[in-house]
């Protein structure tokens, strides 16, 4: 039954995997998707805040600071299992990003696509690079983000690279 409970969020994350893929692949940055008459307006520049906050933690090799930024019950789904498998939990991650650090640097990426799905929903996304065990990775990234506490979290992430590093 408690799969019954999370099925409208399952839902909505689907539908904001499969536009996200649309929006990224495109490449054009889309108007504020999701906004719509009685919705607060999407604030962007919060949403790149959070961004610049994870790459510069992510650039000092600092899992901790990534892992709060993350919801208590976050899941974390990488495509590319072999180069980081997937997690569940703020303390899966943190410790499944200790490991991924300790061969990857010089993250980078852009916001392409981004928008309100409620007011305490939010989703964003876009290509990335960085290198891995000293050779050049390239892909893409998905968050969805909550509020929790005041606070936007992130709630599900989802990366692939293109192709996988060997």
């Amino acid at each position: 039954m408690q799969l019954r409970a999370g099925l409208p969020f399952i839902v909505v994350l689907s539908a904001a995997i499969c536009f996200a893929t649309v929006v990224i692949a495109d490449d054009t940055p889309p108007a504020e998707i999701g906004n719509s008459a009685g919705k607060q307006e999407f604030d962007k520049s919060l949403m790149q805040d959070l961004d610049v906050k994870y790459i510069e933690a992510f650039n000092r090799k600092d899992a901790a600071t990534i892992a709060a930024m993350f919801s208590s019950d976050a899941v974390s789904v990488g495509l590319s299992p072999q180069m980081s498998p997937s997690a569940a939990g703020r303390e899966a991650i943190q410790k499944g990003l200790q490991d991924f650090l300790k061969s990857a640097a010089n993250y980078t990426d852009k916001i392409t696509g981004s928008g309100r799905i409620n007011d305490d929903m939010a989703w964003m996304g876009g290509p990335m690079s960085m290198t891995i065990g000293g050779k050049p990775a390239q892909g893409s990234w998905l968050w969805v983000l909550v509020r929790e506490n005041g606070d936007w979290k992130t709630k599900f992430e989802t990366f692939a690279f293109t192709p996988p590093p060997q």
